[in-house]
Parts: structure tokens; sequence; C-alpha cells
């Protein structure tokens, strides 16, 4: 974004061109870097359900969530002999977990959880995978056989498992920290977000949003609420079980970019 910014305002035909800088989700975080450089041709930003918390606070919102779906997964769909065939064989380290949204709890909280607070423990992403295998080994070595076995005697396997899911996208959207580049954004800022978003609880990032540009001295800040509608800004149709977003919304967004 900066090199295209750069290159913008470097060649003849564009660098007097008003730009208007749109994005959705991490995209909005992408927007906030580069909005707070305050390059004159940006004079507007659309945030479309961009998060303007931490990533910790967004995540512990995502769980809550989705929980039930992640106990259904866990347990799949909620029997205790499927959990007891699957997750309760995982490791030998944790307690026993039932089939219910407590033991989902108690699983995220004695397994997911140890590994994922790395993120927000050291600065960069070599150190965290570092430490996070050293983490995992260890533990690997104290689990009993019957759960290397469970494993196929495979590290890669339980690795995977436990540490998977933490790429360096989830660990910069995780370690944002959004009150270093909004208080210096000036330009005028546009929120659309909905309320039935299940990734970024909708008030409250709204009100930090504003909150952070207010503390720079910026209150060209306006916002969408749009009433049932998810994180991918589209809502149920229940004429035609369809996600949709309705005309309006758009044309409003370009009412306003105008």
């Amino acid at each position: 974004m900066e090199s295209l910014l750069g290159y913008i305002n470097k060649n003849k035909e564009l660098k007097n061109k008003q730009i208007v800088l749109i994005g959705h989700s991490e995209g909005g975080d992408i927007n906030s870097i580069v909005g707070s450089k305050n390059n004159p041709n940006v004079v507007a930003m659309v945030q479309l359900a961009s998060p303007a918390q931490h990533g910790k606070e967004i995540i512990k919102y995502q769980r809550e969530q989705n929980l039930l779906e992640i106990m259904l997964l866990l347990t799949r769909h909620g029997h205790q002999g499927n959990m007891d065939m699957t997750t309760n064989k995982i490791s030998s380290l944790d307690s026993y977990h039932k089939a219910d949204i407590d033991g989902a709890k108690q699983f995220l909280k004695e397994n997911i959880e140890p590994v994922e607070n790395f993120i927000y423990q050291f600065d960069n992403n070599d150190s965290i995978y570092f430490q996070i295998d050293l983490y995992l080994r260890n533990r690997w070595e104290r689990e009993d056989e019957k759960t290397k076995e469970f494993w196929s005697n495979n590290y890669e396997r339980y690795y995977h498992f436990f540490a998977g899911n933490i790429t360096p996208q989830q660990i910069t959207v995780r370690t944002f920290k959004p009150e270093n580049y909004y208080p210096l954004i000036k330009c005028s800022v546009l929120a659309v977000q909905g309320t039935d978003d299940k990734l970024v609880n909708c008030y409250p990032n709204i009100e930090s949003m504003k909150q952070l540009l207010s503390k720079g001295g910026n209150h060209k800040f306006e916002t969408m609420i749009l009433k049932d509608y998810n994180h991918d800004l589209r809502k149920r149709d229940m004429g035609t079980n369809q996600n949709i977003i309705e005309e309006w919304v758009i044309e409003e967004i370009v009412k306003w970019i105008e």
C-alpha cells in the first residue's frame, strides 16, 4: 500500500488525485497504519468491520461468540463418547473434559491458551515460535505412551494441532495496537459495521475508534451501524435464505465518499 501511494505521488498524471482508502477487517488495520502517515493525497478512509481494539480483546470476543460451535467441534456434535475417543485423548496432561460448554472452556484454558499466550509475551515472530516449540516439546516429553500412540508417535502432528493456527498473519492481527495509529489520522473516517458481527464486537469497537481519533484531535468521524449484518457486511434474507447486502448500503457509502 505504501509503495502504491509512493508511485501515485511520483506519477504526474496521478499525483494530484484525491485518494480514499477502503479496507475490510484486517484491511482496515492496513488503512490505519498507512493513514497515520498522513499522505496529503489521502482525504478519507472507509473502515469496513475493521478492528480498533486489541487483538486479545477480539479473540476473547470471538471465543465467546463461537463457543457453541467450538464445543460441537470438540465433541463431534455433542456426544461424550465421541469426545472420549478424540478430544480426551489429545493429552494426558490436562483434565477430563465433559461434552458441554464448560468442558469446551476448560479444554481451551488448559490446551490452547497457554500456547497462544506466547504471542503476547515476545516482540518478534522468531521468539514466539521458538518459545512455542520449546513449550510443546517439553510437554510432548511428559505425555504418556498412550497419548503418543494417539499421535502416531509423531511430534509434528502434535505441534500442528496445538500451534498450527498461529500463523504470522494471526500474530499480526493479535498484536495490532490501534492506539499507535488512530490518534495520528487526520483525514475523514467512516466506520461501517454490522450488529451481528461475530468477529469484531460492534459497539465497543466503534466507540474505541471514535475515542482514539478524538485523542488526536480528529472529529471527522462518522458511522454506519447495520442492523443484523455480519462480519462480511451481509445479512440473512428470510425469503431466499441467502446472505445479501442491500443496495442502499452501497449507495450510502458511495454518497459519503462523494
